[in-house]
């Protein structure tokens, strides 16, 4: 019959090491280390231990005598049940490095142990620079056809690429024209083909849009003239309904009530006022 084995519980560790044993065995000197196996920062002091290869916290850096904390041969919190480092626990630490010259060593090791073409920054592929763009290509295209023909006149006249068609006085004749040396046809850059086209697309819509443009002015025309008529009647239906209100207010200052200083120093005054009339 086949009994199973019994597997044991890993310990609880405690927090911090409270015994003041010291291993009889050599001191461990960090600087013999590795830079990579060592932590040398304040808060988190360890190395790598030398015989089970587990990383181990060093206890009592600020006293006299800084050692390996006890442990076991696996890591804390790892499936399972490790054994004791005899060998390894509560051993001396020499701290014969400082902060910086470790930090020095562990950048070097780095380095070192990096492909030599990592190292190395990729080589920069210069890219073509971009085109500057013309002044015509930057502002907003042309939306009427004068302004579209002004921007190409204005472009054909300051550009160098761009010439006119030169014909001599026998040019008449269209042989003529394609057989003469003298007879050039008209050059243009491809910036001045864009003017173009953009002058002859808003020639073409032209109509169209001077169409478009009556009927927002006439439909804008009909809703002022119906707005301003809606305004004179609720304006006219205002006053009639606040008239009886104003004539009461009217009579009201006409009339001079008894024993105020009107009625004691002005008896005479007239209730409503008196305009001049020009002679």
């Amino acid at each position: 019959m086949t009994t199973a084995t019994a597997v044991r519980a890993p310990r609880k560790r405690r927090g911090r090491a409270r015994t003041k044993t010291v291993s009889a065995r050599e001191p461990i000197s960090v600087s013999a280390l590795h830079p990579l196996d060592v932590n040398m920062y304040l808060r988190g002091m360890s190395l790598v231990c030398p015989d089970c290869r587990t990383w181990v916290p060093i206890t009592g850096k600020y006293g006299a005598t800084p050692k390996l904390v006890p442990h076991d041969t696996t890591p804390y919190g790892a499936p399972g049940a490790g054994r004791r480092c005899t060998d390894g626990s509560n051993r001396a630490i020499v701290l014969d490095l400082t902060v910086e010259h470790w930090e020095r060593r562990v950048r070097r090791a780095v380095e070192d142990g990096c492909d030599p073409a990592t190292r190395h920054g990729t080589a920069l592929v210069k890219r073509p620079a971009p085109k500057t763009p013309a002044v015509s290509q930057i502002l907003r295209p042309a939306e009427t056809a004068a302004a579209a023909w002004n921007a190409y006149r204005t472009h054909r006249d300051n550009c160098a690429a761009c010439t006119r068609r030169r014909t001599c006085p026998d040019a008449s004749d269209l042989e003529h024209r394609e057989n003469c040396t003298a007879c050039t046809p008209r050059r243009t850059c491809p910036e001045g083909a864009r003017l173009a086209e953009i002058y002859t697309r808003r020639l073409r819509q032209e109509p169209s849009r001077r169409a478009a443009l009556d009927a927002q002015a006439h439909h804008d025309h009909a809703y002022e003239r119906a707005h301003a008529l809606l305004r004179a009647a609720t304006r006219s239906a205002q006053w009639t309904e606040t008239a009886p209100a104003v004539e009461r207010a009217d009579s009201a200052r006409a009339t001079i009530p008894d024993g105020t200083v009107l009625a004691t120093y002005a008896p005479g005054l007239p209730g409503t006022p008196k305009r001049k009339t020009s002679p």
